[in-house]
């Protein structure tokens, strides 16, 4: 299992980062959604309905203090939590030219030396990835 997770994290194009981010999406919630985890490539949030697979939705993103940006994220997997009541973690893949995600993956790098300081963002960065 940890090898698969290590293969896993290495397919990743952009590194995972904890950070205050506010998701709005209302195809999935009514209230703003707070990632787990936030990256130039997407988000994983837990939703309380059971989403639509591959569904392209409308998103605005609100990252700890900067300008709000309209992005259009896919819903790459779900999974059904187990829980009463009924949540599920849905990954999201934000459809961005590789110019929008390379920005993005500046600023979201800025906030994180920013919220977290100086050594925020080392070679090996483990402990600030999720």
């Amino acid at each position: 299992m940890k090898e698969m997770k290590k293969i896993c994290e290495n397919q990743r194009k952009f590194e995972r980062f904890s950070l205050p981010v506010a998701l709005s999406i209302p195809a999935l919630s009514d209230l703003p959604l707070i990632p787990e985890d936030v990256s130039a490539g997407g988000v994983m949030v837990i939703v309380s309905r059971k989403p639509e697979a591959d569904r392209l939705l409308e998103c605005t993103m609100q990252i700890s203090g900067g300008a709000a940006f309209n992005c259009q994220a896919r819903i790459a997997w779900e999974r059904d939590n187990g829980t009463d009541p009924s949540s599920w973690s849905v990954g999201l893949t934000f459809e961005l030219s590789e110019q929008e995600q390379r920005k993005l993956d500046d600023h979201v790098r800025d906030l994180v030396s920013e919220y977290w300081g100086e050594q925020s963002v080392p070679d090996s960065p483990e402990s600030y990835i999720r």
